[in-house]
């Protein structure tokens, strides 16, 4: 973001453009400290002492994407190119802002513009971030490749490709792509252990699994161990608390070990989520899920609260995953959306939320006919034992769908558009969790119907090839499959995106409109059979490289290496 005087500027002038782009190199430093706000403020400053300046107004769209108010940003890049038309780093970031808000269309047609005039790597990159995020997979591996062939160390086409190649089902080299999330600029650094990284190969010794992202991620990649046992002496698992009873008597580990405790001696080491790519090459080498340890107390402690709904169809939600995850805004929803539900006759929901959105069932009237499980669940055990005994799960993407899917329970996973990519690529259910429990077929076939009415999304119905819709029409039998009604649903391309982090209104400014994150497809957005990949929030959100003047806002982490001593998980990098 700089500012250079023409050689017959005046003192004045050069003076002026000197003070401009030292408030560009402020805006943009604030941007790379997370200051968000900070950052707002301070382009806000450098817009009204510089109107006429396009890059004032490039810095401050970045500024408010960086906050997350994609729709705001879009005005202030427009206002770039009104002022400087040909400003590519404005019209890239255009895009990028287009793109977060679904309209995926008009985001790729910019992206194509700035490759065609700029064909970087970085360019290259975005395009393939539209491409993929509005559901061209092969168009989107296509550009990824192109960028790599320009710019081979550039990390960021490196793991975007992973995330295309994994949800087509090339695991061999999806997850070889995949070893490029420690070299993203954003991702928080590798623990700094003596030992060697493991490279899958027979070991005379400990080899220590530890934690890298989300609890969800952690239950998912378990499953590996028992098939990488073999080839090692002993197996100790870092573990988080809230998994520490869950994962009890797991098979292939020898021993557990608490986050912050000390590392026990070992000879190497390897992350959670680096596993598969030790073990996997196809879905023929693709493990059962991990059998997960529910402690008798705890289904005794659970089994009268569950009792309470006697023969109704015991029915347990969710509307969010962590909020700490950048992508989370993407995959949830309020809970009012999935109050239509109660409205079925013989059921009975139970909330299983957890963390700070669980604070939206206690504000609500609806905490008189929901029963609140999650305020009894101190741990992944405890909520296993609520789940165990549910007849389903409805629920928002986030780490329960792993832990109801090991334990064989149905679950009906309402995806974003671009969810995540176990969800892989035309499937209505999901490989890594086959599941073999009916939902009752009456309860089934009204809460189908419910769906169809469009509960928990208030516009629009379901698609006709949507298993919930058969069971709504009275055709079909009771879905049993993991994630049955949903897997079709998306944020509809063109749409506006999910709601932003809330800003401090102005003063006589009108409340923004309410915002949906589930509604049908339209026809602008891509087909059905183009888009039908359900293209994945993926494990660390990369969507589209933030520009103010080059093209690219790419740094090298300067977060220091941790310690060797203890167990310590790379932390927010992957969905909860």
């Amino acid at each position: 973001m700089s500012a250079a005087p023409t050689p017959s500027a005046t003192p004045a002038e050069r003076s002026a453009a000197s003070g401009l782009a030292q408030r560009l190199k402020d805006v943009q430093a604030a941007i790379s400290g997370k200051r968000h706000d900070e950052a707002v403020a301070l382009a806000e400053k450098t817009v009204a002492e510089a109107p006429r300046s396009n890059e004032a107004w490039n810095a401050l769209g970045v500024a408010l994407r960086a906050s997350g108010h994609p729709a705001e940003a879009t005005g202030c890049y427009q206002r770039a190119l009104d002022i400087a038309p040909g400003d590519l780093s404005a019209v890239a970031n255009l895009a990028n802002a287009l793109k977060d808000l679904q309209r995926y269309a008009e985001a790729v047609s910019l992206h194509r513009r700035v490759v065609a005039r700029q064909p970087t790597s970085t360019a290259w990159t975005n395009l393939g971030v539209a491409l993929h995020d509005g559901g061209m997979l092969v168009d989107a591996l296509a550009a990824f490749e192109q960028a790599i062939r320009i710019q081979p160390e550039n990390a960021s086409a490196q793991f975007d490709r992973s995330q295309v190649l994994l949800r087509l089902g090339r695991f061999e080299e999806g997850w070889a792509a995949f070893e490029w999330r420690w070299r993203l600029p954003d991702r928080p650094p590798m623990p700094n252990y003596p030992t060697p990284r493991w490279d899958g190969a027979p070991l005379e010794g400990t080899l220590l699994a530890w934690p890298e992202q989300g609890f969800g991620d952690a239950i998912l990649s378990v499953r590996f161990l028992p098939a990488l046992r073999s080839r090692v002496r002993r197996v100790a698992l870092g573990c988080k608390p809230e998994l520490m009873r869950l994962f009890s008597g797991l098979a292939g580990v020898d021993e557990l070990v608490a986050i912050g405790a000390a590392a026990p001696a070992h000879v190497a080491h390897v992350p959670f989520m680096s596993l598969p790519g030790k073990a996997m090459k196809s879905f023929a080498d693709l493990p059962p899920p991990a059998k997960l340890h529910v402690p008798p107390e705890a289904r005794a402690r659970m089994a009268p609260l569950v009792a309470a709904a006697g023969d109704r169809l015991k029915v347990g939600i969710i509307w969010s995953g962590s909020v700490t995850f950048k992508g989370n805004a993407q995959r949830a929803t309020p809970l009012e959306r999935f109050l239509p539900f109660a409205e079925v006759p013989g059921v009975q929901l139970f909330s299983l939320q957890k963390g700070p959105r669980a604070d939206e069932l206690a504000q609500s009237g609806a905490r008189n006919y929901v029963i609140d499980l999650g305020r009894h669940c101190n741990d992944f055990a405890d909520t296993a034992a609520a789940v165990e005994q549910l007849d389903l799960v409805l629920m928002t993407d986030s780490s329960v769908a792993h832990l109801a899917g090991s334990l064989g329970r149905p679950v009906w996973n309402l995806l974003p558009f671009m969810p995540y990519w176990l969800y892989l690529d035309g499937r209505s259910d999901t490989p890594w969790y086959p599941v073999d429990a009916p939902v009752p077929a009456e309860g089934a076939r009204c809460l189908g119907r419910r769906l169809r009415r469009g509960a928990p999304r208030p516009r629009g119905t379901l698609p006709p090839t949507c298993p919930a819709a058969a069971l709504a029409s009275g055709s079909g039998s009771a879905c049993s499959c993991s994630a049955p009604p949903a897997r079709r649903w998306r944020a509809r391309p063109g749409a506006p995106g999910p709601a932003s982090r809330p800003r401090p209104a102005r003063p006589g400014a009108p409340a923004p409109p309410a915002r949906s994150t589930c509604s049908r497809p339209a026809s602008r957005g891509p087909s059905a059979s183009s888009a039908r990949a359900w293209a994945p929030s993926r494990p660390i959100p990369r969507r589209g490289r933030a520009a103010c003047n080059t093209g690219s806002t790419a740094r090298a982490s300067s977060a220091p290496a941790r310690s060797a001593t203890t167990i310590a998980p790379c932390r927010g990098s992957g969905p909860a």
